[in-house]
């Protein structure tokens, strides 16, 4: 399958598409939300107090510096995303360098933003090595009932009493499964599916997972996704910024 937007749209005219690809911009938002306030906060503290909370073992002002680098490179994934969805809805030639156009700054509804940055969490869950347990836990059961009718489906030998009939073998391989996947977020159920050799399609609804699905299954080897912008329970000595993937992506797949 191709590896560009399979959509039935030219060019965007949809206002609501358009509010999706400009709300990935979120990182001066997220640097406003996440840092500058807690900053200003901090330094209004007793000069006493913050000092020592600027010390070891707190280092508040080296966790807010990791978190402003993380939202940076959360950007950078949604900045990533944003001018792929420019190329597949044809808003820029497939050569040029994509640039938002001026008259989509200030369209993104605060709902926008929640939405883009529950996109770029959902990197950490669905693409992640850490993110496993949480896989295993929802999908799991899902491998093992798919298994389960594979099995159930198997041709089996059939004795007529003087020969014994096998099953075709090869017919069988011919013919997968077929699953199709409702809600398929970012794919990545879609994604193992179809390197267990099931016959596999997802459907989505949401422009934002459906825009990061399609970066994350047909544009990269491996995703970069920090956690940066939920600061509680960080550990203060580090993991903000991560190398994420556990599989190589590029399987050019589609969800519609």
């Amino acid at each position: 399958m191709a590896g560009e937007w399979d959509g039935v749209e030219e060019a965007i005219e949809d206002p609501e598409e358009i509010r999706v690809i400009f709300c990935a911009q979120y990182a001066k938002n997220a640097h406003l939300q996440c840092t500058h306030i807690r900053r200003q906060a901090f330094y209004a503290l007793p000069q006493a107090h913050w000092q020592m909370l600027a010390a070891p073992p707190f280092n508040y002002l080296k966790t807010l510096d990791r978190v402003d680098d993380a939202i940076e490179s959360n950007a950078e994934l949604a900045r990533t995303i944003v001018k792929l969805g420019l190329h597949s809805f044809g808003m820029v030639d497939s050569n040029a360098e994509a640039v938002m156009p001026e008259e989509w700054a200030g369209i993104a509804k605060l709902n926008d933003l929640d939405k883009a940055r529950s996109t770029l969490r959902q990197f950490y869950r669905d693409w992640s090595a850490e993110g496993r347990v949480e896989r295993d836990a929802c999908y799991g059961p899902v491998f093992k009932a798919l298994e389960a009718e594979k099995e159930r489906k198997l041709p089996v030998a059939v004795n007529t009493g003087t020969t014994q009939i096998q099953p075709d073998v090869q017919t069988q391989a011919a013919s997968p499964l077929r699953v199709l996947i409702p809600g398929a977020g970012l794919g990545r159920l879609v994604f193992d599916l179809c390197r267990l050799g099931y016959d596999t399609e997802g459907n989505e609804i949401s422009y934002h997972q459906l825009l990061a699905s399609s970066y994350i299954l047909n544009s990269i080897q491996y995703p970069r996704h920090t956690p940066a912008t939920n600061t509680r329970g960080h550990d203060c000595g580090g993991g903000q910024d991560r190398q994420d993937g556990d599989v190589r992506g590029g399987l050019l797949v589609s969800i519609r």
